[in-house]
């Protein structure tokens, strides 16, 4: 297992000592912050993404709907003579 260095890491002679459990806490809490951030970022992308082709996949419905009710009535009409 890797550990992160922080400034506290290293002692006065340079060499390295074991972090204290109050630094794994913040390192941990910031690991968490970074990793939950980007979760967030991927996860709102694809969710835009997601809403944009349902807001085609709706409007191109609607337009066919509308176009086939247009349609009908014109096809109605002209069927009975009253244009």
């Amino acid at each position: 297992m890797m550990m992160l260095l922080g400034p506290e890491s290293l002692d006065e002679s340079g060499e390295i000592k074991m972090p204290t459990a109050d630094s794994v806490r913040v390192y941990t809490a910031q690991i968490q912050e970074l990793v939950i951030a980007r979760l967030n970022a991927a996860i709102s992308c694809k969710l835009l993404q997601l809403v944009n082709v349902l807001h085609d996949s709706y409007t191109g419905c609607l337009s066919v709907c509308m176009f086939q009710t247009h349609f009908r009535e014109w096809y109605s009409k002209a069927r009975h003579g009253h244009f």
